[in-house]
């Protein structure tokens, strides 16, 4: 399960350049994460081959302090109920992830306890397959800055209809969610690096269906079926009317020959 939380310029991001940036990219977010609601034992595996495949220290050394080495987490990894894990990028700091708890603090809370600080938007139709490849990739983008120039001019309109979604050496909040909700298949591809915690909202909002990848299809072969061919049919009928004048023919030459023999 996919959710994206989006704060509000007030309270922990209380401040007049948050509240500028909101109104700048015409809304009320100035900030935005990506959170995965899944399973420990999933969580764990793929933290396991995220570790051993990956080939940053940085990134292996974040994910020994917080899956391996934090105690309070260990403990969240033993129990069956599902975890949630956030991606955050803030101004200044690196790609960090975290767990999120039932904490009256909005910036630990989940989608089970409601704050004026934040929305919390959900993210269906999913496949499972697509959310354990782009965990995977999230996994092993963390420690990377924070990209504040992108960030800067992320409301300038581009001209561009997409945009790849190839790993980069920085991100912002929103490029980086919209980044993965892509890889996901939940929203078409754009171009997220013009994408504010704003505009990022109004696409989630919107009624969309997952994106489906077109799969060629195979051209048949039509077969010709064998047609009876007319020759045949005529040599069968010639046969036939020679066989009957020959024995219309024998029949005569009887009746004549009886008739010489009665006179």
């Amino acid at each position: 399960m996919i959710w994206v939380s989006f704060f509000k310029p007030q309270g922990i991001f209380e401040g007049s350049f948050n509240k500028l940036a909101a109104w700048w990219t015409h809304g009320q977010y100035c900030h935005c994460e990506l959170v995965f609601h899944i399973p420990p034992a999933k969580l764990m595996t793929i933290v396991k081959q995220v570790y051993t495949s990956s080939q940053s220290e940085s990134v292996k050394h974040e994910m020994e302090s917080i899956f391996f080495e934090n105690s309070v987490h260990r403990h969240l990894m033993q129990n069956e109920e599902r975890v949630y894990v956030s991606f955050s990028l803030l101004w200044g700091d690196q790609c960090r992830v975290r767990f999120l708890q039932a904490s009256e603090d909005p910036w630990w809370s989940t989608p089970q306890q409601s704050s004026p600080d934040l929305d919390w938007f959900e993210c269906t139709n999913i496949t499972e397959e697509h959310q354990k490849e782009t965990l995977s990739w999230a996994l092993d983008e963390i420690t990377k800055p924070y990209n504040s120039s992108a960030a800067f001019f992320s409301w300038v309109p581009t001209w561009n209809d997409e945009d790849n979604i190839t790993s980069r050496d920085s991100y912002f909040c929103s490029e980086f969610a919209a980044m993965c909700l892509v890889k996901m298949q939940f929203l078409k591809p754009f171009v997220t690096s013009r994408c504010s915690p704003n505009d990022l909202a109004v696409k989630i909002k919107q009624p969309h269906e997952p994106v489906e990848t077109e799969v060629p299809t195979e051209v048949e072969t039509e077969v010709p079926t064998e047609v009876p061919t007319e020759v045949e049919t005529e040599v069968e009928t010639e046969v036939e009317t020679e066989v009957e004048d020959t024995l219309y023919a024998s029949s005569s030459e009887d009746e004549i020959l009886q008739n010489n023999l009665n006179n």
